[in-house]
């Protein structure tokens, strides 16, 4: 066998493997992912209708989305346990994602004045 041909079938074989761990990986992800969403439902104090809605896995910031006031936020996230907290002091929720499935925490009005 010729050396060429000899490289050219040992990157067929890595590239060939590289492909199958890539899918493996995809999948893995895919069945082990839940859904995270709600509605915020937040005061217009000083003209700001915006919130900033943070999920936190123990103490470590896993995701985080701006959302405005009656609008939903979405998460994917793996299954686990997580805490839903806002910018705005007062609300924090311990939520557990399914694998494979939705959870609905909606973030309710805190302060208004």
């Amino acid at each position: 066998m010729s050396v060429a041909l000899t490289l050219r079938l040992r990157a067929l074989s890595v590239a060939g493997v590289v492909i199958a761990l890539a899918a493996c990986g995809s999948a893995a992800t895919t069945d082990n992912a839940g859904v995270l969403t709600g509605t915020v439902d937040r005061c217009h104090f000083h003209g700001v209708s915006q919130e900033m809605v943070l999920v936190y896995n123990d103490i470590h910031l896993v995701a985080r989305q701006s959302v405005r006031s009656g609008q939903n936020y979405r998460f994917t996230l793996p299954g686990g346990r997580y805490f839903v907290t806002t910018f705005s002091p007062g609300y924090e929720r311990p939520v557990v994602v399914p694998n494979g499935g939705t959870v609905h925490v909606n973030v309710p009005p805190v302060h208004c004045h």
